[in-house]
């Protein structure tokens, strides 16, 4: 017994890209919460949840390799990217637009490590950088500040 075991679980089977069993079991739990939490009193519920969970992570594993690189955003990377300029006229509106993002906000509040504005020791070029105490024009003519 001990040299078959030794071979089915040798270091060569490792797949670093094999969903771990614990991440399955977490996603089967947070599955369960959000949509009814009751489901766990089913004695077959998770059983038959986890071949549909570790499709899902390995199918958003896949979203997240497919997604495009990271550009730096800022008034300097501006004139070198193509794309900036499609979604931005001009160097100075990308401050200005990305100042009134909602989303953005809210995300800083919650990730307050994010908020680069905070941050001295980094170089702006690789920043999203949005000014939180410029006065913005909201309907009506008055101004309110973004922070």
């Amino acid at each position: 017994m001990g040299i078959v075991d030794w071979f089915k679980n040798r270091p060569g089977q490792y797949d670093p890209d094999r969903v771990s069993d614990e991440l399955v079991q977490w996603g089967v739990e947070k599955a369960i919460t959000l949509t009814n939490p009751r489901l766990k009193l089913l004695p077959t519920c998770q059983k038959r949840l986890t071949p549909a969970v570790a499709t899902t992570i390995e199918f958003l594993r896949e979203q997240a390799r497919a997604l495009p690189a990271i550009r730096p955003v800022s008034s300097t990377s501006w004139s070198a990217d193509p794309a900036l300029r499609a979604f931005f006229v001009a160097p100075s509106d990308i401050a200005t637009l990305l100042g009134r993002s909602d989303n953005l906000r809210t995300l800083f509040d919650k990730a307050p490590e994010l908020d680069v504005g905070k941050k001295k020791d980094l170089t702006p070029p690789m920043l999203l950088f949005i000014p939180r105490w410029t006065r913005l024009p909201v309907a009506g003519g008055v101004s309110r500040g973004v922070g």
